[in-house]
């Protein structure tokens, strides 16, 4: 029976993170890890088993602790990636890297960097859209995998034990339409379609960010009410989950969303779906099965309203998204996808014939003009932000 020795890397680990979640959720899950750390750069709440750690630091306990494979989860930067790379390229070392990305790769403030792309033995996408995505066509397919990200056993024990709690048998006066999510990930448009819903109604946003504009937009409206929860520990976003009716999940078709673990967890917890947005977090959704997606802003509307008035079609459609979603994506396929993956690596790693990726130089000259256009925007708005504070 084989087994790994791994250097598991993240940039910014936060506890109520997807990408630090679904990272911490795939190692408890795997029986095959000989031995493991967590290595990051920069964290909210550290953990007893997440270290922050340079680049010099994750490669000498590379060579010291005789692991396998640095495991990267590429999320929001890759400052660290960066600082390891160097470090190795110092010492005159080639490590083995593998590379999950956990979000949309063409996110323009969140691409796969030249960097990243180039020391990696392999790249694992985490939906078939970004596994796809036309951008990085030139990866070669034996250099990429796309693995889900599963339910684990034991965030299935926390949902089961929210589902299992007692409900209040007090009628409600209003249908509940609720979403989680940074805020970032709500349109600005979001209140039309509000409006447009029928009442009696009430929405509830639940996610870490900007809420100013949220708040100035709820104020204008008299005839419902918004209301906007900040981030939550896990146990007490499923229990705020449990009383929503509908989970209404409109995102901006731009946005860097995967297959999203909220819209998992809401399915889990058997709520009827109402979804606009990119192509991703679709790949979770069945419509008229397991879950209503708009194929435009009017559709919203419209399903919400069919929603409201069809308490079994809402009873259906839950009850079909926790049973797809449990088929679907468990998390034994990610670990058996995985260990498949560090097994075929230690095979191959070796291997003369085994292709190299080539970067075009088109990609250098678009990766290098966003980041020269994110790093002008980001410059204008913090100008902007210390001219308002002096104000």
């Amino acid at each position: 029976m084989y087994k790994y020795k791994v250097i598991y890397c993240i940039d910014y680990y936060e506890i109520t993170g997807g990408a630090s979640i679904a990272l911490i959720e795939t190692i408890k899950s795997n029986p095959k890890l000989e031995k493991y750390i967590i290595a990051c750069r920069n964290c909210t709440l550290p953990e007893h088993f997440v270290f922050k750690k340079s680049g010099k630091e994750i490669i000498e306990e590379y060579l010291s602790g005789n692991y396998d494979f640095i495991h990267w989860f590429k999320s929001a930067g890759f400052k660290l990636f960066r600082e390891l790379v160097r470090e190795a390229h110092r010492r005159h070392l080639h490590p083995n890297i593998i590379t999950t990305v956990c979000q949309r790769p063409s996110f323009k403030l969140h691409l796969l960097s030249p960097i990243e792309i180039k020391h990696s033995l392999a790249l694992v996408f985490i939906d078939k859209a970004a596994y796809n995505d036309s951008l990085y066509a030139f990866i070669p397919s034996e250099l990429k995998r796309m693995i889900y990200f599963g339910t684990s056993k034991y965030t299935l024990e926390i949902l089961n034990s929210v589902l299992e709690e007692e409900t209040s048998d007090k009628k409600k006066l209003e249908i509940i339409y609720g979403r989680g999510s940074t805020l970032n990930k709500c349109p600005k448009d979001m209140f039309k379609i509000f409006d447009g819903i029928n009442s009696p109604k009430h929405f509830v946003i639940v996610g870490n960010g900007d809420d100013r504009w949220i708040k100035k937009e709820a104020r204008k409206r008299d005839d419902y009410t918004v209301e906007i929860i900040q981030g939550l520990p896990y146990k007490k976003w499923l229990e705020v989950l449990k009383n929503f009716d509908v989970f209404l999940y409109y995102l901006p078709l731009s946005a860097y969303s995967s297959i999203d673990g909220t819209l998992g967890d809401a399915m889990l917890l058997k709520k009827p779906v109402v979804y606009y947005g990119p192509d991703a977090p679709k790949e979770r959704l069945i419509n008229g099965y397991n879950a209503l997606v708009a194929s435009s802003k009017e559709d919203i509307i419209k399903y919400c309203n069919l929603l409201l008035s069809d308490e079994q079609l809402r009873t259906t459609l839950g009850e079909h998204a926790r049973e797809t979603t449990l088929r679907d994506f468990p998390m034994c396929k990610t670990i058996d996808s995985y260990n498949q993956l560090y097994r075929d690596l230690q095979t191959k790693q070796n291997d003369a014939d085994t292709p190299r990726i080539r970067i075009p130089l088109d990609f250098y000259f678009y990766y290098g003009l966003i980041t020269c256009k994110n790093f002008i925007t980001k410059c204008i708005r913090k100008t902007i932000n210390i001219c308002l504070k002096s104000r």
